[in-house]
């Protein structure tokens, strides 16, 4: 389990966005568990007062698709949105509604000319009031190259 970003609703839920995989790691796989997948999923966790209330798989993996690396975005009227990258046939940057309702089938791609693998968010969590705008700074081409995308909400 890999942490991706928290949210704490004005209810004071805690919202965590994580990535599972069953195995780090092909030789891990291959020597120890070659029953397992190296499918990595894309999950949220809601929880208040200390229990888990709610899980969502936002993204599941599979041989063609990797639930990849999320985090979440509020705009000012208080919706939150998971901006991820997925590696699919269609790879790419999505946006996704989380809050006030999870609705990981209403993802909308983010045209990107060069998407994001690995990247952060200007966030609240970070000092930056909620906007509809979303400012990306990460790797968009390879793991020496930063980039950044900003991106608004219509």
């Amino acid at each position: 389990i890999s942490n991706n970003d928290l949210w704490i609703a004005p209810d004071g839920s805690a919202f965590i966005l994580y990535s599972e995989q069953e195995v780090s790691s092909a030789l891990m796989r291959d020597k120890y568990f070659p029953d397992k997948t190296l499918h990595s999923s894309l999950k949220l966790a809601v929880v208040k007062d200390g229990v888990i209330t709610e899980r969502h798989t936002l993204v599941q993996g599979s041989d063609t698709t990797s639930g990849g690396h999320a985090r979440f975005h509020e705009t000012p009227d208080g919706r939150l949105y998971a901006v991820a990258w997925i590696g699919s046939a269609d790879a790419g940057n999505y946006l996704m509604p989380i809050y006030p309702k999870p609705e990981p089938d209403a993802k909308v791609k983010i045209p990107l000319t060069t998407p994001f693998g690995s990247f952060f968010l200007a966030g609240v969590r970070g000092g930056t009031a909620p906007s509809n705008t979303i400012d990306i700074f990460g790797h968009a081409k390879s793991g020496d190259v930063l980039s950044c995308a900003q991106v608004v909400l219509k």
